[in-house]
């Protein structure tokens, strides 16, 4: 009895903090809001007791620790930012608050403060988990260096080719000439240890971490490291750019927010040139120009998400350029109650957790802003690990489209 009494209790326990924070990251408080707008005013010493007053209420909010790190780290009160760091280390090492915690407590081990994640980077971050007057994504922002930007070209034209429906860019790493994937569904810029060992780069000796992967493939987790390189794509040359290696990796690396979230980002069919445009340099009405149409996306974990229709039901996609066709996983057909006909084709499938088998078939339609698409093939994924369907380059190729990461935002032009 005494037994069944104490797992009610912890069960009790559980349910009642779970809801705490639901509600919390529905409406957050007066004390995060104002912490949130002196962290971005980059008060840091202010900031930093608003976000201890916040972990009062909050002690497990892995994202609150996080930022409260980071203000005490940008405050120089070194002692209590590592504190919060390992204890975010131990306790959420999935997260990837996590990875960003033990990246800053691995430099501070290595003796600098000047690597491509110091202070001077990650305080430009916007803190936007629980902010929902902010639509960017905090965790992207403090992975984005944007301080060797000043020399680079207002706008930039990059060649590009296609392979089935990607995007692919010559680039060099360190040097060496690579082709990668143009891949908006890639938070980070990411590259496997085989590609490192053709480029004659060595991988980092410590700072491994088990990562879980989200995306195609029949691997579930793989060990990953940080590490930075000297990355030139056309006249843009990012020194020291932070990197995410995978110990191995099928396929070409890919180029993802990390690089492309500076810029306004247009895919240009009739000239195959990505054009990619500095923000603030330009109106995004001029990068557009007129009869474009405007699809809003938000930020969730390094992936942007749209409102698309599919056979007339409202469901939550990732615009991934990365992505040659549209892919769901079994959990979705069975959601929106879609039929698969006996007549499919099996097809192999490569992404960044490793191959798989897609079953294709056509369904009715596929909506996003002025897309429509009727009797559009898709895959059925066997192994992934994807939380929402994949809306791919087999949807959209045709229209000419610009990510506007500034507010949030994708313009499609119709095909001529």
């Amino acid at each position: 009895m005494k037994i069944k009494f104490v797992f009610i209790f912890i069960l009790l326990f559980y349910i009642n903090n779970l809801s705490a924070n639901y509600v919390y990251a529905l409406a957050p408080n007066a004390e995060y809001a104002k912490a949130v707008q002196l962290y971005n005013q980059k008060n840091y010493r202010a900031a930093t007791i608003s976000f201890e007053n916040c972990l009062k209420s909050m002690p497990t909010n892995v994202s609150v620790l996080y930022y409260c790190a980071l203000s005490n780290q940008l405050s120089n009160n070194w002692a209590r930012a590592r504190q919060l760091y390992e204890y975010i280390s131990a306790h959420f090492p999935q997260a990837r608050e996590a990875k960003l915690a033990n990246m800053a407590l691995n430099q501070r081990r290595g003796g600098g403060n000047n690597s491509s994640y110091n202070s001077q980077n990650t305080g430009q971050a916007n803190v936007t988990n629980y902010a929902s007057s902010n639509n960017s994504d905090a965790y992207l922002d403090a992975m984005t260096p944007t301080s060797d930007l000043g020399s680079v070209p207002n706008e930039v034209r990059i060649p590009f080719t296609r392979r089935g429906n990607g995007v692919y860019v010559e680039a060099t790493v360190n040097g060496q000439s690579i082709s990668m994937h143009l891949d908006t569904g890639a938070p980070s810029t990411h590259f496997g240890h085989n590609h490192l060992v053709a480029l004659g780069i060595a991988r980092p000796a410590q700072g491994k971490i088990e990562e879980g992967l989200s995306g195609v493939g029949d691997r579930k987790t793989v060990q990953e490291w940080n590490a930075s390189a000297d990355i030139k794509l056309g006249p843009i040359y990012r020194r020291n750019f932070p990197i995410t290696i995978q110990d191995d990796m099928t396929g070409e690396p890919l180029l993802g927010q990390t690089f492309l979230k500076p810029f306004y980002v247009t895919i240009d069919d009739d000239s195959k040139s990505v054009i990619l445009r500095k923000k603030g340099t330009s109106s995004i009405a001029s990068v557009t120009g007129r009869n474009s149409y405007s699809v809003p996306f938000r930020w969730v974990g390094g992936h942007m998400i749209v409102n698309a229709e599919i056979c007339g039901k409202p469901y939550e996609m990732i615009f991934d350029t990365g992505a040659d066709s549209v892919a769901f996983t079994m959990n979705d057909i069975k959601k929106l109650r879609i039929e698969m006909p006996d007549d499919y084709t099996v097809r192999r499938h490569i992404g960044t957790g490793g191959e798989t088998t897609g079953i294709h078939f056509p369904i009715s339609k596929i909506k996003l802003g002025p897309i429509v698409k009727e009797d559009i093939e898709v895959a059925v994924v066997q192994n992934s690990n994807m939380d929402r369907p994949l809306l791919g380059q087999s949807f959209f190729s045709d229209y000419q489209y610009t990510i506007d990461n500034e507010h949030n935002m994708i313009f499609f032009k119709p095909p001529k």
